[in-house]
């Protein structure tokens, strides 16, 4: 709109034509400084003979809608009352970034446990873990998004946007079936249970963690019959980690693995073949100084993470701050 301001006064008028890049042609025959935006780019020409990628219509699509959805101008083909699809697609969309947000965020809290906070302070970290996957939970499995998703079935997204619909669909046929008190209850546990694991893996005392461990396996017993019943309950949980990988398909691959590493190895084992092994106790700055080079070499981008020490390795985090141990 600045630019428009600066080149003209008074009321601009419509004008139609065939090529929406070609600005002169309003300059020279309609005598009119005009601000243009169309689907061409440079190398997206549009003639009779050339057309203007996917790409670019799409971002043009979008653009042309927020235009409308500002002025409230209704445009023949944009999102109207009676075609709210975009609408409903931005609003589950947006629904489902809060939710992931608010995952990310447990995410750093349990880091912040593993690595960094008080061995004081597990009592109210539990609860504040607990707090945000409820909320996380409860977001994910609102009634819109069930009445948005349905709108969506017949919506005639794009291949990425059905995609999208399609793993939203997916997690909230999963999650709805889970009461959010028990989401609540497992994350309170899982934090609970980590000083303990830590206390009894420095005294090498399983059986100090087995009643901890044996909760934690009933929780998930319950969160996966809430799922499917007649399952397998390790089938079930398998599916939230690989949802589009059966379990019986994982089983016959590391099955063929086996097959054929065990006999390999055994092989390298029998040969004359030296081999290299790294043994012995090292000091933690070492080993930390080694992985930190490795990172480097990686091409690790320490702007947006970071490398600690944690009584197991782990990484969590996103594309913008991620965290290694």
């Amino acid at each position: 709109r600045a630019a428009a301001d600066a080149a003209q006064d008074g009321h601009p008028e419509t004008v139609v034509k065939p090529h929406a890049t070609d600005a002169g042609w309003l300059a020279s025959r309609a005598g009119t400084t005009c601000v243009v935006c169309g689907a061409a780019e440079p190398g997206h020409a549009h003639t009779a003979t050339e057309s203007v990628s996917t790409e670019v219509i799409e971002r043009c699509v979008g653009l042309y809608r927020r235009v409308v959805e500002t002025v409230g101008a209704p445009i023949s083909g944009m999102a109207t009352e009676q075609s709210s699809g975009p609408e409903v697609y931005d609003e589950l969309l947006e629904q489902y970034r809060r939710a992931t947000y608010l995952g990310d965020a447990n995410g750093v809290l349990n880091w912040d446990q593993e690595v960094m906070m008080p061995e004081g302070g597990t009592p109210e970290r539990s609860k504040q873990r607990g707090a945000v996957s409820a909320v996380a939970h409860d977001l994910l499995v609102d009634d819109d998004v069930g009445r948005w998703l349905d709108e969506l079935e017949e919506a005639g997204l794009s291949e990425e946007e059905s995609a999208v619909v399609r793993e939203i669909r997916r997690q909230y046929e999963r999650k709805a079936k889970v009461p959010t008190d028990l989401v609540e209850e497992i994350s309170e546990a899982t934090s609970d249970a980590h000083p303990v694991w830590r206390e009894a893996r420095e005294n090498d005392d399983f059986d100090a963690f087995a009643p901890t461990l044996e909760r934690l396996l009933d929780l998930k017993r319950e969160y996966a019959a809430h799922i499917d019943p007649d399952a397998d309950p390790y089938a079930v949980l398998f599916a939230d980690y690989e949802p589009y990988l059966d379990l019986e398909t994982a089983e016959r691959v590391l099955e063929r693995l086996r097959e054929g590493l065990v006999p390999l190895i055994d092989a390298v084992r029998d040969s004359d073949t030296e081999l290299y092994a790294v043994e012995g106790t090292f000091p933690e700055s070492d080993q930390l100084e080694l992985t930190r080079d490795a990172l480097g070499t990686l091409g690790y981008d320490f702007e947006r993470g970071r490398l600690d020490t944690a009584p197991h390795s782990f990484s969590t985090g996103t594309q913008f701050d991620a965290r290694v141990t």
